[in-house]
């Protein structure tokens, strides 16, 4: 079966925010059953899930286990790579595409724009567009990068390849 990792990369033209969507395929080998959703429960559990909307977090263990969601993950472009703290959030949509579930990686270049609306005491400074649309473009080749990483080295082995000698 294929399912599909989809960036969404807000892209300025004309001094105007256009969606970029790029899709990628990738394998999963596992189906939709309560055993199979239990790892992304645990996850939500240790505090890994943070944000449900529409906010029924009371409902999330059923939500998951009731057939394929929608997962996003928001990535800021005012660096131009990922961090380590990224890893872990794209680890939780490796894990949710695994169980079936629709990834979405959703690459904040609007936000980006217009400041951090987090209500922190001290604002960022604001990014020139054009430095801005090249951040996006390196943190979505980089999400790319992973998943493919994640589909050429996990998949692609079977127990019939033999391992390398150990020295």
């Amino acid at each position: 079966m294929i399912k599909n990792l989809r960036i969404l990369n807000q892209i300025f033209t004309d001094g105007r925010i256009k969606e970029k969507i790029l899709t990628k395929s990738i394998r999963y080998n596992v189906t939709l059953s309560g055993l199979e959703n239990r790892n992304i429960l645990q996850e939500k559990n240790r505090g890994l899930i943070v944000g449900i909307f529409p906010n029924k977090n009371d409902q999330f263990d059923k939500l998951i286990s009731s057939g394929v969601q929608s997962v996003y993950c928001g990535f800021d472009p005012t660096a131009s790579s990922l961090h380590i703290g990224n890893l872990i959030a794209i680890i939780m949509l490796i894990h949710c595409q695994r169980r079936g579930h629709n990834p979405i990686a959703l690459i904040g270049s609007a936000t980006a724009l217009i400041g951090d609306p987090s209500g922190k005491t001290y604002d960022r400074m604001i990014l020139d567009s054009s430095d801005i649309v090249n951040n996006s473009n390196r943190i979505q080749n980089n999400i790319l990068k992973i998943f493919q990483n994640h589909e050429e080295y996990i998949w692609k082995r079977n127990n019939q390849t033999p391992l390398p000698k150990l020295k």
